[in-house]
């Protein structure tokens, strides 16, 4: 379930990026760049897959749909798996980011 303060589209954007590109010291520099955060996220597969993504980059571990597979319930990898064939890019990671942290606020 989604609240008046979420985004999404933005929340699966971003999971996408951070899956897609899978390199553990890009993810961080995304997060870090974007000011994200465990707080951002409102929908419950996101939030797991971003807590997943974020555990992983900090262990210097890659991130992809097999390995959050040991991570996540079928739903949750359903719903990031489907996200990142949705999104396959992020060329426009900081954008959805802006958006993210504009419905949080």
């Amino acid at each position: 379930m989604t609240t008046a303060t979420s985004a999404p589209v933005a929340e699966a954007a971003i999971i996408a990026g951070l899956v897609n590109c899978g390199d553990p010291t890009v993810i961080g520099r995304y997060v870090l760049d974007n000011r994200l955060d465990l707080e951002c996220f409102t929908i419950p597969a996101f939030r797991a897959a971003f807590d997943a993504a974020i555990n992983l980059a900090a262990d210097n571990q890659p991130v992809d749909i097999p390995i959050l597979s040991q991570r996540l319930d079928a739903g949750a990898l359903a719903t990031v798996d489907s996200a990142c064939r949705e999104h396959v890019s992020a060329a426009n990671f900081s954008v959805y980011a802006k958006l993210l942290k504009d419905a949080k606020a």
